[in-house]
């Protein structure tokens, strides 16, 4: 037994030698494996004439790295000679050899970019985007273009025909050598509100009448959407001939089709006739639609004339409100009503201090009470807060008032300057003061302060000191508890009227001869306007010494400027006493001027019964005649004489 054992131990030990001993012998025989490297990025450079050729490698980390294209290599391109720089590429190389094993290759990296404007011309495979920031674009597409018409993520099946001149799209494309290539375009909406002009439920259409562009039919299909106010979900049959709707609309080959409709309620401002607590309506009386019954309900909104939240049972007869409406089946159904205050001008009567009140006369001389409360809003003309001891008897005033069950009440109360227009009397430089004559012939004394603005007839700044007297002014006034204190005063033209006693061409101005103010030197620029008899283009070089003229002049930190500067024609009536033998001018004998030596000129022109080109040789002495004459320094200048009757 035991010599059994210690053979089947010695077998065992054998096998186990010769074991090891193959296992030993294949060890030896195997080779290391190569080691093998993977690069992504771009490829930078290419060199054909290298041998073997070597393509670089830019990844997005990292040194470039340069692999060797050898006979094993493999391309996912059509060799070599396809590669291209730029071209987006994955190798598999020997990391010790640099040898490729593989090139996969991809298309170079594209550039892509997000235009939108206005389509403005289209091509066979091209349109061009007329865009705000970059001007006309040029964009191209091609079978793999994506089309959106109606901004369904879904529908990509449009084509560059569904196009027209005028659609506002945007276009995402890539930037190639051939220029910008469209992967997707989009055409937008464009919103247009209005009022519903007529619905055609068999044409799935209606007609909009908008503010700028009339009328515009817009179709619905299968896509549209339509919305309630509520933002309920709604129908084409829901809109009704006078509903006011917004909808976004994207133009087609088709026409306009909507993608969004809704329903918008309508304005209505009155006065309350009625009101029907039980069955939640109240009439209003409009100045339009005559009288309109509307209804109200759970969701109806109420504000008060100040914005506070309020409630059916807030509303009286007589309550100015707006109320924003939507036709339904029932009727007219409100959205939101809200009061509104009324305003009220006038000029204070009377103030009750303990009751927080004042009279007011408006301009068709009605009396109207007015209260006010702690939340009453008093401003000052200056636009600065006031309050209610401001107001005083004889002040000017616009109240935002409301109807309530106490009266009416004020919600804000300003205080307006009183206008007094007139001719200055006297300045008083020291005090800032002037005396103001009205048209009525009433003196009024007039105090200005700082914050008084000064302009002239151009609404060009001026100061205290430009006032002259004679100026014609308008002042705008508030009564103070030292007197008128002005506001604004305007300074007016004024007409002077004279003989022009010189002429400084250089300077641009001329001295008038008047009877009230003296000799008064003008100025002219090249805005004053010159009117001459006769002259259709008269300029400052027509005017001569001795004219009578009539300036409308302003003053001016540098005189006085006219605006215009007239020749006055006279008439002149009377019986020829004598004519000049060399036909330059005639005597005249008037009722009123005695006799009066006329001047005619080759542009003077005579009316004789029966002459078409009469000259002063065809007048007989004894004729009755009129003369319209200019005032020249050589007398008057007769532009017409007109024959009355003959000796």
């Amino acid at each position: 037994m035991m010599r059994h054992l210690l053979k089947m131990a010695f077998l065992s030990v054998i096998a186990a030698l010769s074991v090891f001993a193959s296992l030993g012998g294949s060890l030896a025989q195997a080779q290391p494996a190569p080691p093998t490297a993977h690069v992504n990025g771009v490829i930078a450079a290419i060199d054909k004439a290298a041998s073997p050729p070597t393509v670089t490698i830019h990844p997005k980390e990292g040194a470039d790295v340069t692999v060797k294209i050898v006979e094993k290599t493999m391309i996912t391109k059509a060799g070599l000679g396809d590669l291209a720089v730029n071209d987006r590429v994955t190798a598999t190389y020997d990391a010790a050899t640099l040898e490729a094993a593989r090139l996969v290759v991809a298309g170079p990296v594209v550039k892509r970019l997000n235009f939108s404007g206005t389509v403005k011309s289209l091509g066979s495979d091209s349109f061009v985007l007329a865009t705000k920031s970059q001007g006309d674009v040029t964009i191209k597409v091609d079978a793999r273009t994506q089309f959106v018409l109606y901004g369904d993520k879904d529908d990509k099946n449009g084509k560059l025909s569904d196009l027209k001149v005028g659609n506002q799209v945007a276009a995402t494309v890539a930037d190639t050598k051939d220029g910008n290539l469209a992967l997707r375009v989009r055409l937008l909406p464009i919103h247009i509100s209005g009022q519903v002009k007529s619905v055609d439920l068999a044409g799935k259409s209606f007609v909009l009448t908008t503010r700028n562009t009339g009328d515009i039919t817009i179709k619905v299909n299968s896509k549209t959407r339509f919305q309630l106010y509520t933002g309920n979900d709604a129908r084409l049959d829901d809109l009704k001939v006078g509903s006011r709707v917004t909808a976004s609309v994207v133009e087609t080959s088709e026409g306009n089709v909507a993608l969004q409709v809704k329903l918008l309620p309508i304005p209505v401002s009155g006065q309350i006739k009625g009101l029907d607590q039980s069955s939640k309506s109240f009439v209003l009386t409009t100045k339009d639609k005559g009288d309109v019954t509307i209804k109200v309900d759970s969701k109806t909104q109420f504000h008060l004339y100040r914005g506070e939240d309020a409630k059916f049972q807030d509303l009286e007869v007589g309550n100015r409100v707006t109320a924003w409406v939507v036709e339904t089946t029932d009727g007219n159904l409100a959205v939101r009503v809200r009061l509104l205050p009324i305003a009220i001008s006038g000029q204070i009567k009377s103030t009750d201090q303990s009751a927080k009140s004042f009279v007011l006369t408006t301009k068709d001389k009605t009396d109207v009470t007015i209260n006010t409360d702690a939340k009453t809003q008093f401003l000052l003309h200056s636009g600065q807060p006031g309050k209610f001891e401001d107001l005083k008897v004889g002040n000017r005033v616009t109240a935002a008032a409301v109807e309530t069950s106490d009266g009416i009440l004020a919600l804000r109360v300003r205080l307006l300057p009183t206008p007094v227009s007139g001719q200055i009397k006297s300045i008083d430089l020291a005090a800032k003061s002037f005396v103001v004559t009205t048209k009525d012939k009433t003196d009024v004394a007039i105090k200005t302060d700082t914050n008084t603005k000064f302009l002239f007839y151009n609404s060009q700044t001026a100061k205290f000191e430009d006032l002259k007297v004679g100026n014609r002014v308008t002042t705008a006034i508030v009564e103070t508890a030292d007197g008128n204190l002005a506001v604004r005063v305007r300074v007016l033209p004024i007409a002077v009227s004279g003989q022009v006693k010189s002429l400084d061409r250089t300077a641009k101005s001329f001295v008038l001869t008047t009877q009230d103010r003296g000799d008064v030197t003008i100025k002219v620029n090249d805005q004053t306007r010159f009117q001459i008899p006769g002259e259709k283009n008269a300029k400052f070089q027509d005017i001569e010494v001795g004219n009578g003229v009539t300036a409308t002049v302003v003053a001016t930190t540098d005189g006085d400027l006219a605006l215009v500067v007239r020749l006055p024609v006279a008439p002149v009536s009377g019986q020829i006493k004598s004519i000049d033998k060399n036909e330059k001018s005639f005597v005249l004998t008037t009722q009123d001027k005695g006799d009066v030596t006329i001047n005619v000129d080759s542009k003077t022109s005579f009316q004789i019964s029966g002459e078409k080109n009469a000259k002063l040789k065809d007048l007989k002495v004894g004729d009755s005649v009129v003369a319209r004459t200019v005032q020249t320094s050589s007398g008057p200048l007769a532009l017409l004489v007109r024959l009355i009757s003959v000796q």
